[in-house]
């Protein structure tokens, strides 16, 4: 890719250089590496989803007790989103 000589006092020719440069420097960058997670970090994101699912099996549960008419629909218990 041919860099524009920034001599020359021309509007144009210094936006195409800046824009070679800055093109030239996006290309020279190195990707960012993704930051490993924690052993505490792992735990908390594995404690919360077996609480999701216990959560979610519980109310199914519920609204199955329901429609067999073993309980009653209590809606303090089903939170709305």
């Amino acid at each position: 890719m041919d860099i524009p000589d920034p001599t020359t006092k021309d509007a144009t020719s210094d936006v195409g250089y800046q824009f070679a440069k800055a093109v030239q420097m996006a290309a020279m960058k190195v990707e960012k590496k993704t930051k490993e997670e924690s052993q505490e970090e792992r735990n908390n994101r594995i404690r919360e989803e077996i609480q999701l699912k216990t959560i979610k099996s519980t109310k199914a549960n519920a609204k199955k007790l329901v429609k067999k008419k073993c309980i009653r629909k209590i809606n303090s218990y089903f939170q709305k989103k």
